[in-house]
C-alpha cells in the first residue's frame, strides 16, 4: 500500500531533489515493484497506467496468473494510443491464446498507425501467428513501416503454408502484377531493402513457394531469442526434419556464445563452454530413417549471445542432405519436460531471431573452424531468388523505380563518355547489376549463363570506346544488331509468343523465349511474325542512379571477362 501511495505527491515530484535521487528512486521502484509484482497485480486498478511502477508490474505479468486478462482490462481503461501500444508490447510476452485473439480483434477495428504496428508485431511473435496468414499478406503488400514489414514476413514464416493455400493471395497486387507473382515480387523487393534480414526473408520465400535453393544448408545464421544480450539469458532450441533413407555418415558442427548442450533424438551428443572453439561431432548413429529432431540448450554469460550450427549427412543410397541454423528453428525460454524429445509446434515455441550481426564473433568462429569465407550472403540470396523468379514467371525481376527524380539521358551519356578511368566499387556494382536485372539477358553472374537475348558483356568496357559504351547503355535502340532483334509470333489460334527466331524453314518455325525454352511450330500454325526494331533493353535504365552508382556498375562490368 505504501508503494502504491508513492505514485503521487512527494516521491513522484523529482524536481529540486538533486541529480542522484531520481536514479535512486528508479532503483527502489524497480526492485520493490519486481519483488511484490504478484501483490501489486491484485490491485492493478490503483496503478497509474504510464507510471514507472505500473511498467515494472506490467513486465512481470507474464508470470502472473491471468496476467493477459489484467493487461487487456487496463488497455480498455485507457484511450491514450501510446499507453495502449506499450500494453500491447507487454501483452505479446504472455503468448497466450487470449492475447492472440485480442490482437486479431483489435486489428479488425482499423487502429491508429502506432497501435496497428504494435498489434501486428505482437501477433507475429505469438505462438498462434501461423493461423492468420491473410493478415500478414495484407500488411506485406500495403505497408512501408520496417517493423510492420518484418512482422509480416515473420508471421508468414511461422504459418508454414504455401501461397496457394492462403486466402486472399489472389487479390494481392503490385502495379500490373497480381496473386502469387505479386507476393513474390514484394518479397524480392524486401531482399534489396533489408539485406540484414535476407536470411529471414529467404526462409519466408522457401515456405511460401516450396523452393529450396541449392547450398542453403551450408549457410548458417546465428540465432537467439532476441538481440538484448542479457547476462544469464537461457534459450532452448528445436528443429525437426526428415531423412528419406538409412544414414551412412553424418556430422554436426556447432558453437554457441557462451555455452551449450546438444541433443539428437533426445540423446546428448555434445557440450561446450568455449564458444571460440566450435565442436565437430559424428552423429550418424543417432540419426534414423524418417522423422528426426535436434535440440540445443544455450546460455549466455553476458554480451553477445547466439547459436550457430550446420548438420550434414549422406544416406546409404548416396543422397546428401543437411540443414543449418536459421530463423525457422523454434525457441523457448520455458521448456517443458522432455523438451529435447518432444515436438515444438504445440508447446508455445516461437521462431528464433537472426542475431548474426550483433553476434558476429560466433559467426566468425564458426567460419574459421570450417574454413568458410565471409561471403556477402545477402547478395548471394538475391542472385538465387532473382534467377528463380525469372524461371518461374518467365520475366526478369526489375525493382520498382525509387522516389529519386530521373535524370536526363544526355547527362548520363556525358558522364560515361567522359570517363577516362573506371574507378568504382565492383562489389557494390554487382548489386546494382542484379537490381537492374541486366543478368536476365546478359548473364554475368556466377549462377547464370549468358542467354541468347543479349550479347555477353565480358570485356565490353575494354572493347568499346567510351562514347560507344555510353550509346549502348543510354540509347540501347540506336544500334541493334540483327541477331539480337526479337520477334512477336502470333499463332492461328491467337497465342502470342515473344522471343528469338532460332529456326525457320519451309516446314517449321522455332521461337526461344526468356527461359531459353523452345516452342516449335508448323508453318501452317503461324499467323504472323513481326520483327521488333527496338532493343529489348529498357530505356532510361540508369536514370535514377547517382554518379557513384554508375561508376560502381561500370567497375563491375570492367571485371567481366
Amino acid at each position: 500500500q505504501w508503494l502504491i501511495g508513492t505514485q503521487t505527491r512527494w516521491f513522484a515530484e523529482l524536481a529540486g531533489k538533486g541529480l542522484q535521487f531520481p536514479q535512486f528512486w528508479a532503483t527502489v521502484v524497480n526492485k520493490l515493484g519486481a519483488a511484490h509484482a504478484d501483490g501489486l497485480a491484485e490491485q492493478f486498478g490503483k496503478l497509474e497506467p504510464d507510471g514507472p511502477l505500473a511498467q515494472v508490474v506490467f513486465a512481470h505479468l507474464r508470470d502472473v496468473p491471468n496476467g493477459d486478462r489484467m493487461l487487456i482490462e487496463r488497455y480498455r481503461q485507457t484511450k491514450a494510443v501510446g499507453t495502449r501500444a506499450n500494453i500491447v508490447r507487454l501483452l505479446s510476452n504472455t503468448s497466450t491464446p487470449k492475447a492472440t485473439q485480442f490482437f486479431v480483434s483489435e486489428l479488425s477495428q482499423s487502429p491508429p498507425a502506432p497501435l496497428r504496428r504494435a498489434l501486428l508485431v505482437g501477433l507475429a511473435e505469438s505462438a498462434e501467428a501461423g493461423k492468420f496468414p491473410q493478415l500478414f499478406v495484407a500488411a506485406l503488400m500495403a505497408d512501408k513501416d520496417p517493423e510492420i514489414l518484418r512482422a509480416a514476413w515473420r508471421g508468414l514464416l511461422a504459418g508454414n503454408r504455401r501461397l496457394d493455400a492462403i486466402a486472399g493471395v489472389t487479390t494481392a497486387k503490385v502495379e500490373e502484377l497480381s496473386g502469387q507473382q505479386a507476393v513474390c515480387f514484394r518479397l524480392l523487393e524486401l531482399l534489396i531493402q533489408f539485406p540484414a534480414s535476407a536470411a529471414e526473408i529467404e526462409q519466408t520465400l522457401c515456405v511460401l513457394t516450396g523452393h529450396q535453393p541449392a547450398g542453403q544448408q551450408t549457410r548458417p545464421r546465428c540465432i537467439w531469442t532476441s538481440a538484448e544480450q542479457i547476462q544469464g539469458d537461457r534459450a532452448w532450441f528445436g528443429k525437426s526434419f526428415t531423412i528419406p533413407d538409412t544414414v551412412k555418415s553424418a556430422e554436426w558442427v556447432i558453437t554457441c556464445d557462451n555455452r551449450f548442450q546438444a541433443y539428437v533424438n533426445g540423446q546428448q551428443v555434445a557440450a561446450s563452454a568455449d564458444w571460440t572453439k566450435p565442436v565437430r561431432v559424428d552423429i550418424a548413429k543417432y540419426l534414423r530413417k524418417g522423422e528426426n529432431r535436434v535440440a540445443v540448450a544455450g546460455e549466455n554469460d553476458g554480451g553477445p549471445a547466439g547459436l550457430v550450427a550446420t548438420l550434414s549427412w549422406m544416406t546409404k543410397a548416396g543422397t546428401p542432405g543437411g540443414l543449418a541454423t536459421n530463423p525457422t528453428w523454434r525457441v523457448t525460454t520455458k521448456p517443458t519436460e522432455n523438451w529435447a524429445k518432444v515436438g515444438v509446434d504445440d508447446n508455445g515455441w516461437q521462431l528464433s531471431m537472426d542475431v548474426s550481426e550483433p553476434t558476429k564473433n560466433a559467426m566468425d568462429a564458426w567460419r574459421g573452424f570450417v574454413q568458410a569465407r565471409a561471403a556477402d550472403d545477402a547478395l548471394a540470396i538475391q542472385e538465387q531468388w532473382h534467377k528463380w523468379y525469372l524461371l518461374q514467371f518467365q520475366e526478369a525481376f526489375l525493382a520498382r523505380a525509387s522516389a529519386v527524380a530521373p535524370r536526363a539521358d544526355a547527362e548520363i551519356h556525358a558522364l560515361i563518355a567522359g570517363m577516362e578511368k573506371i574507378a568504382g566499387n565492383a562489389e557494390r556494382g554487382r548489386a546494382i547489376y542484379l537490381r537492374a536485372s541486366c543478368y536476365a539477358c546478359h548473364g554475368g553472374l556466377a549462377t547464370q549463363q549468358t542467354t541468347i537475348f543479349g550479347p555477353s558483356l565480358g570485356g565490353v568496357v575494354q572493347r568499346l570506346k567510351r562514347a560507344e559504351l555510353a550509346d549502348a547503355i543510354v540509347y540501347p535502340s540506336k544500334h541493334v544488331v540483327e541477331r539480337f532483334k526479337a520477334s512477336v509470333v502470333v499463332t492461328d489460334d491467337g497465342k502470342i509468343l515473344k522471343g528469338f527466331i532460332t529456326e525457320r524453314n519451309a516446314d517449321f518455325l522455332s521461337v526461344t523465349d526468356l527461359q531459353n525454352r523452345v516452342t516449335r511450330l508448323r508453318q501452317d500454325e503461324v499467323e504472323s511474325v513481326q520483327t521488333q526494331n527496338v532493343s529489348l533493353m529498357p530505356a532510361k535504365l540508369l536514370s535514377r542512379l547517382t554518379d557513384e552508382e554508375i561508376r560502381d556498375l561500370l567497375a563491375f562490368l570492367n571485371g567481366l571477362r
